[in-house]
């Protein structure tokens, strides 16, 4: 566990394997670091490490804690100092909420990375997100909360979607690191409330009005399934980055989670040509 800010969240960071300049993982809203567990198994170069950011997996929050991107923006920050001070470049891949949070993270203290790739990014350029946010707020509040056994977790999981759709791996490690024990029940580690509150956070376009400043090499992916961030949107973004996109055919906004492996390896390539 690393030290969070004053809002007394800790950041919890998971060495997940490897060789290699160190890559830092930041899951998605409502996840934990240990989705990431078959992703760091093909990024081939690399030594991944990965977050649970606050109020997620490990890394426990108090009552009435920061649930502001800027606050999950600090995390990162903690957690990449932390791997920096180890004397290497650190690289950064972010997934949705993660991936602003990196984004985020360069705007605040430029150069913290050597390079980024965020699959998705929570980057929001125009108006008309309140109305989705606080969908995703109130299905978020719905959350069953608690399961008789991480099987039992797995199983209801693995039938429903969009979960059905993940790969094995990713979602074993969902339930591993997404849930604590509570009695003979296990419980979700991202309270209900809470994600609710991470929505009802979302930045505004304005907040985003300098990302075109970020000044390191940075990389989008999207899938073509996607009903969040299509092709489209992840191509405005990116004019403003002034960057690369690409688009992973087949898969939605979880693709990290649904195919790791074609993930990583296109993160681990497109890092290498940036070392």
């Amino acid at each position: 566990m690393l030290g969070g800010d004053r809002s007394t969240c800790p950041v919890a960071l998971y060495d997940l394997g490897g060789e290699g300049p160190p890559l830092l993982g930041v899951h998605a809203t409502g996840f934990c670091a240990r989705v990431l567990e078959p992703f760091a198994n093909w990024a081939a170069g690399f030594r991944v490490y990965a977050i649970d950011l606050r109020g997620h997996g490990r890394a426990r929050c108090n009552l009435g804690s920061d649930f502001s991107w800027d606050a999950f923006s600090n995390d990162v920050l903690v957690a990449a100092e932390y791997l920096a001070g180890q004397g290497q470049h650190v690289y950064g891949f972010g997934h949705s909420c993660g991936g602003a949070a990196v984004l985020s993270a360069e705007l605040a203290r430029p150069n913290t990375f050597a390079a980024i790739y965020c699959y998705e990014p929570t980057v929001v350029l125009s108006q008309g997100v309140e109305t989705h946010a606080e969908r995703l707020a109130t299905t978020a509040l719905k959350r069953t909360r608690r399961f008789a056994s991480r099987q039992a977790a797995y199983e209801n999981f693995a039938s429903k979607a969009p979960m059905n759709t993940f790969d094995p791996e990713a979602l074993a490690g969902y339930v591993e690191g997404g849930f604590h024990d509570a009695g003979d029940d296990i419980e979700l580690a991202c309270d209900p409330e809470d994600e609710a509150a991470v929505y009802r956070s979302v930045p505004t376009p304005l907040a985003w009005d300098e990302i075109g400043q970020i000044s390191v090499p940075v990389a989008l992916g999207c899938g073509t399934q996607s009903n969040s961030f299509t092709p489209a949107v992840t191509a405005a973004i990116a004019a403003r980055l002034k960057c690369h996109a690409e688009a992973f055919p087949g898969l939605g906004h979880f693709g990290p989670m649904q195919a790791p492996r074609v993930v990583a390896a296109k993160v681990a390539s497109w890092f290498s040509a940036h070392l």
